[in-house]
C-alpha cells in the first residue's frame, strides 16, 4: 500500500527541493544552471530566516520518497507568496497538486493573510490551470530573462 503524506519540510528536505526543481525544469523547459543557483539561494535563505509563525514549506512523502513541494512565504502582514510548487512527473494527474495548493491556502487563511500571490511563466500550463481553478487571477505580466531564456512572467493573486 502506498501512503502519501503532506508534511512540513525539514532541513534535510531542502536538498530535494533544489534538486527536483533544477532536474525537472532542466528536462522539461531547458533551464540552465543559473536556475539551480536561484532555487538553491531562495530555499536556503528561507530555511535560515524562516518565520515559523507565518511561513512554511511542505513536501509530499510517498513511502519515504519525496514527490513534490510547495511553500508559503510572508511578503507582508496581509500578503503571502506561494513558492516552490512542484509535482514529480510520475505523480502528476493524481490530485496531489490540488492537495498541496489546498494546504497552502488553508495555512494562509489560518495565519490571517488576506491575499496570496505567486509568480509563474506562461509555459507552465498545468500549474496555471490549477491556479485558475482555485480562483487565482493574473494581475501583472512582464517579459523577463530567466535561465538565459526570454519568457513571459505572470503574477497571480488570490483574495482569501
Amino acid at each position: 500500500m502506498v501512503i502519501v503524506l503532506i508534511r512540513s519540510c525539514t532541513e534535510r528536505d531542502q536538498k530535494y527541493i533544489v534538486e527536483s526543481h533544477f532536474r525537472i525544469y532542466q528536462e522539461e523547459y531547458y533551464f540552465d544552471d543559473s536556475f539551480n543557483i536561484f532555487i538553491s539561494e531562495s530555499i536556503h535563505n528561507f530555511m535560515k530566516n524562516r518565520n515559523e509563525e507565518k511561513e512554511n514549506v511542505w513536501v509530499i512523502d510517498s513511502n519515504g520518497l519525496l514527490k513534490g513541494s510547495i511553500g508559503i512565504v510572508k511578503v507582508s502582514d496581509d500578503i503571502a507568496q506561494l513558492r516552490w510548487f512542484l509535482i514529480e512527473p510520475d505523480q502528476r494527474g493524481r490530485g496531489l497538486g490540488k492537495r498541496l495548493i489546498q494546504k497552502a491556502i488553508e495555512f494562509s487563511k489560518d495565519k490571517n493573510y488576506k491575499t496570496i500571490i505567486l509568480w509563474t511563466n506562461t509555459s507552465l500550463y498545468a500549474a496555471r490551470k490549477l491556479y485558475e481553478s482555485f480562483g487565482f487571477n493574473i494581475t501583472e505580466v512582464k517579459n523577463s530573462l530567466l535561465s538565459n531564456q526570454e519568457m513571459v512572467e505572470e503574477k497571480w493573486e488570490l483574495k482569501i
